[in-house]
């Protein structure tokens, strides 16, 4: 599901950005295989219902969309080319967007 890839690539990034949230146990981008961070966090995601809610309810989204016409974005997730998602200034813009930083705060452990 490319909706999918590009959600967890864009939280990915903001959690990437000091300050970590959370403590390698309980950080959903923390992967005890060898398993690629952004496939890390993705499955983590598809397994909480609220999370899976909030990123059905982007499928609607013209910034969202927009940015999954790219035919360079849609290159990078068809072929998981992390490095280039991540790269990519519109992938970088999503960082702010509201339903993104709900998802960051469902992934913050519970204190």
């Amino acid at each position: 599901m490319p909706l999918l890839r590009l959600v967890s690539a864009v939280v990915f990034a903001l959690l990437m950005v000091p300050p970590a949230i959370g403590h390698a146990q309980n950080d959903p981008t923390a992967s005890s295989s060898k398993q690629e961070p952004v496939q890390a966090l993705q499955d983590y995601m598809t397994s909480d219902p609220a999370i899976m809610d909030t990123i059905n309810d982007l499928q609607s989204d013209r910034e969202f969309q927009n940015v999954l016409d790219d035919p360079d974005i849609a290159a990078a997730l068809e072929s998981g080319d992390t490095a280039a998602l991540l790269a990519n200034p519109k992938i970088g813009a999503l960082v702010n967007h509201p339903k993104v930083r709900e998802i960051t705060k469902q992934l913050a452990p519970r204190q």
